[in-house]
């Protein structure tokens, strides 16, 4: 009885993040709904538009302006504004937060960065190295194989031109 309780909430809370979806989805643990990168990434776009909604058009464009790398400049003269407005709305508390937002949005697009996935990676050597050495050694492999360790760079092809022309062929090349 106990059990079902927890089902049911657990349907209730879903359901208050995924309103258009069938609850058969959140009892389903390998749909992809449940996942933590499509809830975290469904906590974020959520966030962003809850602060974009309470901010001035103008002000949601310099953000976004500034994800995309454009310059006070450009966005001053893309949105009709004085230089000086476009670097006074960038400094403001909430385009600070929707920037900040969206780029961690970004990064959760990006994945881990390289120094994360070898941190990782140096986890699991340490956590592993007493039970399953085998696994520690495929880390280590794995951190060897992103640094280019143990990789071969010579090249040890040797191609040979030959002009005939210049060098007709001979008695021996037969």
């Amino acid at each position: 009885m106990a059990s079902n309780a927890v089902a049911q909430q657990t349907i209730t809370d879903y359901l208050a993040d995924h309103d258009s979806e069938h609850p058969e989805t959140a009892l389903d643990p390998y749909h992809p709904n449940n996942t933590t990168f499509y809830q975290q990434q469904n906590t974020f776009k959520r966030l962003i538009v809850a602060q974009s909604t309470k901010m001035q058009a103008n002000h949601v464009k310099v953000a976004k302006g500034v994800m995309k790398g454009v310059k006070n400049k450009d966005l001053a003269l893309e949105l009709k504004l004085a230089e000086g407005t476009v670097s006074s709305i960038k400094n403001r508390d909430d385009v600070k937060e929707l920037i900040n937002l969206l780029y961690h949005l970004q990064a959760l697009h990006e994945g881990p960065s390289i120094e994360s996935r070898k941190r990782l990676l140096f986890e699991i050597t340490i956590d592993n190295k007493e039970s399953e050495p085998k696994t520690s050694i495929a880390a280590i492999q794995e951190m060897n194989r992103m640094d280019g360790v143990g990789r071969e760079k010579l090249d040890t092809a040797i191609n040979i031109t030959i002009n005939n022309d210049t060098l007709p062929r001979g008695a021996l090349d037969t």
